[in-house]
């Protein structure tokens, strides 16, 4: 869709989805036309021995700086439009989007502050080379201040985002353990030892017995014989 005539101002109240996607192709476009541009200036000038010798340092940082933002945003505007198609627009989408207008106005006073930078005696309007130097400085500035109006959109790019799914995951604990529950515990340390437990008073109770059934008959009447055998003999 066109956009507004103010940097930033343009309405998209009552823009519908596909219009978004439409405006964050053109802005994906542009990053990349815009490095391609950064790159072929920049390549002519240093053909000319003019990039290094005339053109301020802080310029020429700041240059450099805006070709790694070109493909970052290209890739965050890809991300956006992906997730456009599918339909699945979350909060995600929408921090991006705002980041790119931030980034945007920041970037934008950077730039000035970097052309101004090494005074004006560098600025030698109508220099064949300068002007080359002109032309990026107000192509990448258009670039920026058109981004003004990402902010826009992405007010209302919110307005079609979705919850986050939220993935629950059942846990079938098999070893643990619920304190005065009726479930059958199984498969635990705790469970375990008390078999063990429980085993053990089993063998000693099956010991006793045994000992009571193969001795303890045998031994009382030993005993009862041998008081028998005392009163006979007194």
């Amino acid at each position: 869709m066109s956009q507004g005539l103010l940097a930033g101002g343009t309405d998209y109240t009552t823009q519908s989805l596909a219009d978004i996607k439409e405006d964050i192709i053109r802005w994906k476009n542009y990053s990349e036309s815009i490095k391609k541009f950064l790159e072929k200036s920049i390549l002519e000038l240093k053909e000319n021995n003019y990039w290094e010798e005339e053109v301020p340092f802080d310029f020429r940082t700041f240059s450099y700086n805006m070709l790694k933002m070109c493909d970052t945003l290209s890739y965050d505007f890809e991300i956006v439009i992906k997730t456009i198609e599918k339909d699945e627009i979350t909060k995600r989408e929408v921090t991006i989007m705002n980041n790119v207008w931030k980034i945007s106005h920041e970037t934008e006073r950077e730039l000035v502050q970097a052309y101004k930078g090494g005074g004006s005696r560098w600025h030698q309007y109508g220099e064949h080379n300068f002007s080359k130097v002109e032309k990026m400085y107000s192509e990448t500035r258009d670039f920026l201040v058109t981004l003004f109006d990402v902010g826009n959109a992405s007010d209302r790019l919110e307005q079609y985002a979705k919850e986050a799914s939220i993935i629950k995951k059942e846990i079938n604990a098999t070893n643990s353990i619920v304190i005065n529950g009726e479930n059958n515990i199984q498969d635990s340390s705790v469970c375990n030892a008390k078999n063990l437990e429980s085993k053990d008073r089993n063998s000693g109770s099956r010991i006793l017995k045994w000992l009571l059934e193969h001795f303890w008959v045998p031994i009382i009447v030993a005993v009862v014989a041998g008081i028998i055998v005392g009163f006979i003999v007194n």
